[in-house]
């Protein structure tokens, strides 16, 4: 098992020389060893909460890597945790609604959704502000599948494409001949906005 984290998410001044603990519940089936930027410890097996503790390299100015392996043959644990620190705390469960906004600083899908966009010339519509639900970790890769557009009926666009992207915002362009200069249309469509490490 391996997981980049974020020195941003962590501490403003980096990991470097940072003492870290990583504790798993119950470990069972064999030892594991834990691997932080090159430096190594071991979790031995036993119930309860088990630990290692590392302090990170000087030279480790950015992201770090952690990474969990068994020593040999399959393992079992539960619970797993990194922390500041030189000793495990107790694994405490986060709020779903803290769980799910930390989620969403790598990827958020939005569901098909009503908005309004404004017809900037006779063919091209651009449509509101769209926020994202909080402020992802950088700048987001956008997927925009096919827009739809209100006038009569809902109609598909010829392209969708966003643009003005921000970690926090953006807007969509729907492209389609025959559009009313200056005129409010109602729009229909969804996104994915990834920044995964």
């Amino acid at each position: 098992m391996a997981q980049v984290i974020e020195k941003d998410l962590w501490s403003a001044t980096g990991f470097a020389n940072k003492t870290l603990t990583l504790s798993v519940e119950d470990l069972t089936g064999g030892s594991l060893t834990v691997d932080i930027e090159g430096q190594a410890a071991t979790i031995t097996v036993g119930a309860g909460r088990r630990e290692a503790t590392i302090t990170v390299p000087s030279g480790s100015t950015g992201n770090i890597s952690v990474k969990i392996s068994p020593l040999s043959g399959a393992v079992t644990f539960r619970l797993p945790k990194l922390e500041q620190g030189a000793a495990a705390t107790p694994w405490v469960l986060r709020a779903i609604s803290e769980e799910l906004a930390l989620c969403q600083r790598y990827y958020y899908k939005a569901p098909s959704g009503i908005r309004l966009a404004l017809a900037w010339n006779t063919v091209s519509l651009y449509s509101q502000l769209i926020d994202f639900p909080v402020t992802m970790r950088i700048v987001p890769t956008i997927i925009t599948p096919n827009w739809n557009f209100l006038s009569g009926s809902w109609t598909p666009a010829t392209t969708t494409t966003s643009t003005g992207i921000t970690s926090s915002n953006m807007n969509v362009l729907i492209n389609k001949t025959g559009f009313t200069l200056d005129r409010t249309y109602m729009v229909s469509g969804g996104f994915e906005a990834s920044c995964e490490l």
